[in-house]
């Protein structure tokens, strides 16, 4: 569960989009792809419905005793 919403997280901010423009040397267009996908409501309430989704189904397994519903990496969302 937590790689999936890992995943998820990272669609919901542009991560692809920013790994590509990292890969062309294109940092500062990294930096505005990740930061603009937080700025946006549309984004930001992709990414509280993925976190309460991941919240459900932790829950729904009887598996919240790790308080981390999120992780790619060195990446955690915790709760």
């Amino acid at each position: 569960m937590e790689l999936g919403a890992g995943l998820a997280l990272a669609s919901a901010a542009n991560a692809p989009k920013a790994v590509a423009e990292i890969q062309a040397a294109n940092f500062k267009g990294a930096f505005d792809t990740i930061s603009s996908a937080f700025t946006t409501k549309a984004n930001q309430q992709k990414m509280v419905g993925i976190g309460i989704s991941a919240v459900l189904a932790k829950a729904a397994a009887k598996s919240l005793r790790v308080r981390r519903i999120g992780k790619i990496g060195p990446v955690a969302l915790n709760i």
